[in-house]
């Protein structure tokens, strides 16, 4: 059975966040962006970081309204 487009964007979103816990880890940094909705707007900001970015930059802000995860 195909996935929906719902599926396919939580697979998505949670490879993101396990490519932002694997780099956190790899360079012994903080996990700041731990939850998949923006406290601040109620995002899905995942939708907004790009797998490179989560891969290979710490993500501390939300991408839609710059709320700080770390502050």
């Amino acid at each position: 059975m195909p996935l929906t487009e719902e599926g396919k964007k939580i697979l998505s979103v949670n490879k993101k966040m396990e490519a932002q816990r694997e780099y956190c880890d790899k360079h012994n940094l903080p996990l700041f962006a731990n939850f998949k909705i923006c406290y601040s707007c109620h995002s899905l900001y995942w939708e907004k970081i790009t797998e490179d970015e989560a891969k290979n930059k710490l993500i501390t802000r939300c991408p839609c309204c710059s709320t700080s995860f770390c502050e």
